[in-house]
């Protein structure tokens, strides 16, 4: 069986404005100028993979993503022998890595009768812990997010902030509007700037319940981690992006372990690499959680059946796209229930494209 046709859509799915930012944050006086264009206006790439038997597997790119790297990474692919390929190192660009590895394991999954998650070594859980998020907001409006989330079954919200935010405020807000069980982590994407400002905030903090603090200073100084690892009661994570196996994150990994920077470990990339990471964590006893671009359906798919897959995932994954975007462009939506997200349990993805939602959301389709 090989790879037949492959088909090209960039599509661009707004978000719901009102479930990422206030307004404050979006278009007035506080809005970040490094996030223009807001990453919703960014267009992802959907792949429909058919193969000489009959078959169809599902991908989705990353966001950001230029077209030319859409048809390198294509080109390589077509007319490839399925049953040659070896699962844990495709012919694919870096780029493109992680939205064509979906589709090629959605083709084995669905030729051999299986799910994803059982190529990967099988399950350890049928649902995987997930948690609520938004973007940077007021005190009142987080308050009013915080309410939402616990009404939806979750006990927690990632949140993006900065140095220069309300945090004091943020926290005390959803306490009163939740109660002291609701947990905040806090995700500034390296800007509470250095170690000393993010100690002086952080012990503002403590009072309130904060499950942990994501990548607050650079990450390229893991001693500024170790640092505050040694200074903070709060547990401290690194973000590592592995998009391929010819990435670097795993050495971003090791170094980390050793230098003890790190409590905890988000990890974005693909099927096989998000396995391969986390066991380095395991190894260390470090917990890990899934992360993710605010994407749609078939890559959230895919970070489920890594999640499931994976033992000491056991922290709250960022597989949130369902309850951002306008629509995650897939038939049947994930289903989430008390914080937790079900793993698809049919063959492959265990999703199904919605064809009309790609057609209203396509913005071109793009020739090989």
């Amino acid at each position: 069986m090989r790879v037949k046709e492959i088909e090209i859509f960039e599509v661009i799915v707004p978000v719901n404005i009102e479930a990422v930012y206030s307004e404050e944050y979006l278009t007035g006086p506080y809005s970040a100028p490094e996030e223009k264009p807001p990453f919703y206006e960014i267009p992802k790439y959907i792949f429909k993979v058919y193969t000489s038997d009959g078959l169809v597997g599902f991908g989705e790119s990353l966001r950001g993503i230029s077209i030319e790297s859409v048809r390198e990474g294509v080109r390589g692919l077509k007319g490839v022998e399925i049953d040659d390929l070896n699962l844990n190192d495709l012919p694919i660009n870096e780029d493109l890595y992680i939205g064509l590895e979906a589709a090629i394991f959605d083709i084995v999954g669905k030729q051999h009768g299986m799910p994803v998650y059982k190529l990967l070594g099988g399950a350890y859980r049928k649902s995987v812990y997930v948690n609520f998020w938004t973007h940077r907001r007021t005190p009142e409006d987080l308050a009013k997010r915080a309410i939402i989330a616990k009404n939806k079954g979750f006990d927690g919200m990632k949140i993006k902030c900065k140095l220069e935010d309300p945090m004091v405020e943020r926290a005390k807000a959803v306490e009163e509007a939740v109660g002291p069980d609701f947990y905040l982590i806090l995700d500034p994407n390296e800007r509470f700037y250095n170690p000393a400002e993010t100690i002086k905030l952080m012990r503002k903090l403590e009072r309130f319940n904060i499950l942990l603090l994501e990548s607050p200073v650079p990450q390229w100084n893991l001693d500024w981690y170790a640092l505050l690892r040694r200074k903070l009661d709060v547990p401290i994570a690194i973000h590592v992006s592995q998009m391929s196996p010819r990435a670097k994150g795993k050495y971003q990994v090791i170094e980390a372990i050793k230098k003890e920077a790190i409590d905890y470990l988000n990890i974005s990339g693909g099927l096989v690499e998000f396995v391969k990471l986390a066991a380095i964590a395991e190894a260390a006893g470090i917990q890990v959680w899934h992360g993710s671009g605010v994407d749609l359906g078939i890559l959230d798919a895919s970070y489920v059946h890594a999640a499931a897959a994976t033992p000491n995932c056991t922290l709250p994954s960022d597989i949130v796209g369902n309850f951002i975007r306008e629509d995650d462009l897939i038939k049947e939506p994930l289903k989430f229930e008390g914080g937790r997200v079900k793993v698809p349990d049919k063959p492959g993805l265990g999703v199904e494209l919605d064809e009309k939602a790609l057609e209203k959301y396509t913005v071109q389709k793009i020739d090989i």
